[in-house]
């Protein structure tokens, strides 16, 4: 593993926390000004749609993580990927990460359910 692809994988695990999630001002750190995320239902959302979800959550569940794997794409990017559980519902994601000025943001993000 490198320093890249660890670092996006810490940053990946970090926005799973419910306490990072419930403050917008570290989220946002990690996600990136362009952020897009098509979401398991094929919602689309942007950086500020997210932090608003991410704010105004009272309470998230424990979330599951298994199969976590990541692997450079270019010098300043990663791909993220790792199945998702919560209590039974499995969902495939897939994240891309990249290197700005500021350390590792998130700028695109899919997940897919697994029936």
């Amino acid at each position: 593993m490198t320093d890249a692809t660890a670092a996006a994988i810490a940053g990946e695990l970090a926005l799973l926390d419910p306490a990072l999630r419930a403050d917008r001002d570290t989220a946002s750190r990690l996600i990136d000004p362009e952020f897009v995320e098509v979401g398991q239902g094929g919602r689309l959302w942007d950086h500020a749609a997210i932090l608003h979800e991410f704010g105004s959550a009272s309470s998230m569940p424990h979330v599951m993580v298994s199969e976590m794997d990541a692997r450079r794409l270019a010098d300043h990017l990663v791909l993220v990927t790792y199945v998702s559980t919560i209590e039974n519902r499995s969902v495939r994601r897939s994240s891309i990460w990249r290197d700005s000025d500021v350390g590792w943001r998130v700028m695109f993000h899919q997940g897919t359910r697994i029936d």
